[in-house]
């Protein structure tokens, strides 16, 4: 079933999106076009969905087709002049303000189901504490193999220090409460804990890096 849903993703998703980019590219001088988009992108969500794939996958095979039109256009020989920057150039645009959006969403949506229990907070700090300094150690370790002999190596704990988490462990704390798992208000509460002190360490970090004291 796995695998039907993602060759069927594959598949379809990728013919409708060479059908999105030519489409694109004859209506590429209309004012809003990138509604065009969004609307392409629905269509072949929700077909995808509807022959039993994995909609998602499609979706990210228009993104990468339309990042890599060019390519894409080359391989398969279609129209040489095809040109959508501009268009891309938009997108990008309205993917910022509608990232803003959804990043600001997510967190009031957290903070609407994060409570503080007097009889747990305690634990949960030291818990969500416990996780922050595995996080940074494990980071600290991992730039330094990454960076080692290049010359950013010397900036090793700079780029440490940027640990703040953000919206992707807020964004997947949403499958908790999707799939009714155990004990997901604790884990939401150890989430938001550990995001609140990512946060304060890249603040205070960056504030002591500043001024040289560190």
């Amino acid at each position: 079933a796995i695998v039907g849903n993602f060759t069927i993703a594959l598949f379809v998703g990728g013919i409708l999106s060479i059908i999105t980019i030519k489409i694109l590219h004859r209506f590429r001088k209309r004012e809003y076009t990138y509604v065009l988009t969004i609307g392409m992108l629905l269509l072949i969500y929700t077909i995808v969905k509807m022959l039993g794939g994995n909609g998602e996958l499609a979706a990210l095979i228009l993104g990468l087709m339309l990042s890599n039109y060019k390519l894409i256009s080359k391989a398969l020989n279609i129209e040489s002049s095809l040109n959508i920057s501009l268009l891309i150039y938009k997108l990008d645009e309205i993917q910022n303000e509608i990232s803003f959006l959804f990043e600001t969403l997510f967190f009031v949506f957290l903070g609407m189901v994060f409570t503080i229990n007097i009889d747990t907070i305690v634990e949960n700090l030291s818990i969500a504490l416990i996780f922050t300094l595995i996080l940074i150690v494990t980071r600290y370790f991992a730039v330094s193999l990454a960076n080692k002999g290049s010359e950013v190596y010397g900036d090793r704990m700079t780029i440490t220090i940027l640990c703040a988490q953000g919206i992707v462990p807020a964004s997947l704390s949403i499958y908790l409460l999707r799939y009714n798992l155990p004990l997901k208000y604790t884990f939401m509460t150890l989430i938001t804990y550990i995001i609140i002190l990512t946060n304060l360490v890249t603040t205070i970090g960056v504030w002591l890096i500043s001024r040289g004291r560190y």
